[in-house]
């Protein structure tokens, strides 16, 4: 009897991986241990999963904690010695082959925009393959067609058949074997994986036959072909020790001098390094130091988190603001501290972040100061980064072990304090601070007991600057004209603005008074702009009219430009309820002033 071929992460998950050393796992907790095991960074599985990065460390956290893990290390190796390595490997491939899979989806969509498409999907009640036709509906639907599924009732003879007033249309029917003979059908049968993303591209070039896929089904089709290859030959180098590493790069040198024994002997030691992974150690260079733009600090003291920013091409440098930071900070000694104030939006985040990458620091990390819980979460992985020892990762789990939560986040900050102090110098980025109470007993005042090093904090509330903690503030303004024209053409041309002419220049200019002058509104507009293609006035129109369709579609173009996912409209709302819940008669009070002038 051949095996059923299972063609989703999720049918996989659901099959096997709902439970992993007797622990139970959502879907998404095994989309990030199977990430993990491949070595991908949070950024990375963040791009993946389309989700943000700090959802990812959120999912990492809870990963840890369920399988009593201190870091990724010891995670991959608990993962490793259990009977689901190779089905998260599967797992794995198939989630990266289904990413790409719906990314050409999405890509067709922009060829169909100007043409539309119906498909009806009839299938019996008791067909095994529901969860997979319900899998071609949601596809096709990816690719810009409307298509709707039909469950027949055994024994119904009459076809549903599709209104021929909007072509083009089509009639899939998935019928049992017995009805399939002399049934003007085509039946969905599968032999391999791959079969079912070619057969959704059969359809759909069926449904539009004028249009021409096929490059970007030979596009996938060569991503399908890599990903199987290198799921095979790639090394999980990335995940290994630092020790590792260094045997790893003494034993390249013996390989380099003609030492063949060696290289044999490294391949079988490890099980899955092959030649191709280890060529591109077989320079002269030691892998364990940073390139000649970076300290030169141990591998083991580097702790560093993902610092998310726009691609180089589109990323707004602020020169003036970067220049301001540095100077606050140059020739100060034990803990200094600069807030960067201004509201939703203004770009404080990426300009911390852009300044915290240009750092020369033992300890680069970022902490979600947005509430109590996901600063004390970001506290966790950051003494799970920082516990490099095996008696530090012994002593950081007894201290997840404490069942009083209060207790248990004393222990955790006492301990990243230690590790802190005993480093040359370290970089703390507290992002989206509401009010300095809040993080209190987090935030490093102390240079004895926390060391020396640099603070960086994003905040809206200008008050903020008036506690004792914060050396310097700065006030992130609006862009100018200059600076709104500058990221607007960077986003819309890839980062090469002189394919503006300079009548579209002055259209460009004329357009973006009528918009907030913050970095969050105009990437927004423009990738709206670019990915709809509607006209400046027709943008404007739909921000005044403020519909939600509109909102979401701000939102998910967010989500797919990077991890900020706040629109104008959400920072509004969220400050309003802020001031609601200062005081009771607030709420009364805001709805005076919006009877008076909405």
């Amino acid at each position: 009897m051949q095996e059923e071929v299972l063609i989703s992460p999720q049918e996989i998950y659901s099959a096997y991986l709902t439970i992993i050393n007797d622990i139970k796992f959502s879907k998404r907790e095994i989309d990030i241990i199977s990430c993990i095991l491949n070595g991908k960074s949070a950024k990375g599985i963040a791009h993946l999963l389309s989700i943000a990065p700090k959802t990812v460390e959120a999912h990492t956290y809870n990963v840890m904690k369920k399988l009593d893990c201190p870091s990724r290390e010891t995670l991959i190796s608990l993962i490793e010695r259990s009977d689901k390595l190779l089905l998260l490997k599967k797992y794995y491939l198939r989630l990266l082959s289904y990413s790409a899979f719906e990314q050409t989806l999405k890509d067709i969509s922009k060829l169909n925009n100007d043409e539309e498409a119906r498909c009806l999907i009839v299938i019996e009640k008791e067909e095994k393959k529901l969860f997979l036709l319900s899998q071609v509906k949601v596809h096709l639907e990816l690719a810009g067609v409307k298509a709707s599924l039909k469950v027949r009732e055994n024994g119904e003879s009459s076809p549903y058949l599709i209104s021929k007033q909007r072509l083009p249309y089509c009639t899939l029917y998935a019928l049992s074997k017995k009805r399939k003979e002399g049934a003007k059908s085509n039946y969905i049968s599968f032999s391999k994986t791959e079969d079912y993303y070619f057969y959704v591209f059969s359809v759909l070039k069926k449904l539009f036959p004028q249009k021409n896929f096929d490059p970007l089904i030979e596009e996938f089709k060569k991503k399908l072909q890599l990903m199987t290859y290198f799921s095979k030959v790639a090394s999980p180098l990335r995940q290994l020790t630092a020790q590792k590493r260094l045997i790893i790069f003494h034993l390249t040198k013996c390989l380099r001098q003609g030492k063949w024994f060696l290289f044999i002997l490294l391949v079988v030691y490890e099980g899955v390094l092959t030649y191709e992974a280890l060529r591109p150690l077989s320079k002269d260079k030691d892998p364990l130091q940073s390139n000649s733009q970076q300290p030169t600090i141990p591998l083991e003291t580097i702790v560093r988190s993902d610092l998310d920013l726009p691609n180089e091409r589109v990323l707004l440098k602020r020169s003036e603001l970067m220049n301001q930071i540095e100077n606050k900070f140059k020739n100060q000694t034990g803990i200094q501290t600069i807030a960067l104030v201004g509201m939703g939006g203004a770009g404080k985040t990426t300009l911390a972040r852009h300044y915290a990458h240009r750092q020369k620091a033992s300890v680069i990390w970022e902490l979600n100061a947005e509430t109590h819980k996901s600063l004390q979460e970001s506290f966790d992985l950051l003494a799970q980064a920082l516990a490099k020892t095996e008696e530090d990762q012994k002593n950081l789990r007894e201290l997840q072990r404490i069942k009083n939560s209060i207790e248990r986040e004393e222990k955790v900050v006492q301990f990243v304090k230690e590790r802190l102090k005993n480093l040359s110098n370290w970089f703390l980025l507290y992002d989206n601070v509401e009010k300095f109470a809040d993080l209190q007993n987090h935030f490093p005042q102390d240079v004895a007991t926390w060391g020396q090093g640099k603070v960086i904090l994003t905040t809206r509330n200008s008050h903020i600057q008036n506690n004792k903690n914060i050396n310097f503030s700065l006030s992130i303004a609006e862009l100018d004209p200059t600076q709104k024209l500058d990221l607007f053409t960077y986003i819309m041309n890839n980062g090469n603005p002189s394919i503006f002419t300079d009548q579209q220049r002055e259209e460009a200019k004329t357009f973006l008074k009528t918009i907030p002058s913050f970095p969050l509104d105009i990437s927004i507009a423009a990738y709206y702009l670019k990915s709809s293609n509607v006209s400046y006035n027709h943008y404007v129109e739909q921000m005044h009219k403020n519909e939600q369709e509109f909102e979401n579609v701000q939102e998910n173009l967010l989500k797919e430009a990077g991890d900020y996912t706040k629109t104008r409209y959400n920072i509004i709302a969220l400050s309003l309820q802020q001031i609601i819940e200062t005081h009771k008669d607030f709420r009364d009070f805001l709805l005076l002033i919006s009877l008076l002038d909405s």
